[in-house]
């Protein structure tokens, strides 16, 4: 009776899970479509993408939330921070990225610990917090070079150099290449792109 008990539980627990990931994909897909039609110039249907898609995500807390899924719980805060910041909350998406980072430490989840410390970095540096800023970027480059993730360095990396741009040219020049040099190596043309774009920006072509 009991095995049967647990069985159905578990059950339960699966199929749960498997909703949750499915909300999950889903709004991942309208946060991006949202981002790219503001992009665009579209404001009322990018906003309208992302709200849709925060509802979504919010389903997919309280379900993690039920079952105690803290990783699924930590992944669906922090889109929810990116689709916040995109809809022009910058505090309070600066606010749920906290949260992210204490679930992600709490259980070791590396990789997303590593992306949000990166977001956080940037709203940071938005904010005009450069040394708290480089603390999360440095971090993150840290943890990247631990568990090999080339994409999330080579950013970690542009972003240093970014920020430096403004106090050492010198030393930004020597990470945004770096930064370039790793991304051309792992064939990651989006950060290629975004890197050329920035040194431009930047003022160094």
């Amino acid at each position: 009776m009991l095995e049967r008990f647990r069985k159905r539980k578990n059950n339960n627990l699966d199929g749960n899970k498997d909703e949750a990931n499915k909300l999950y994909k889903q709004a991942v897909v309208l946060r991006d479509n949202g981002l790219v039609i503001l992009r665009d110039g579209d404001f009322e249907g990018g906003r309208k993408l992302l709200n849709e898609a925060m509802r979504l995500l919010r389903e997919q807390e309280k379900i993690c939330r039920e079952i105690t899924d803290k990783r699924g719980l930590a992944d669906s805060l922090d889109i929810q921070a990116d689709a916040t910041a995109a809809l022009g909350d910058l505090k309070e998406s600066l606010n749920i990225h906290r949260k992210v980072e204490k679930i992600c430490r709490e259980i070791n989840y590396k990789k997303r610990l590593a992306s949000t410390l990166g977001d956080i970095g940037e709203l940071q540096h938005m904010n005009l917090n450069f040394d708290k800023a480089m603390e999360s970027f440095e971090e993150q480059e840290k943890i990247c070079r631990e568990i090999n993730n080339n994409e999330g360095l080579a950013t970690s990396l542009f972003n240093q150099g970014s920020l430096l741009s403004r106090f050492d040219r010198s030393e930004s020049l020597f990470l945004i290449d770096e930064a370039m040099a790793i991304a051309k190596k792992n064939e990651l043309k989006h950060l290629v792109d975004h890197f050329s774009y920035g040194r431009k920006i930047l003022g160094f072509e």
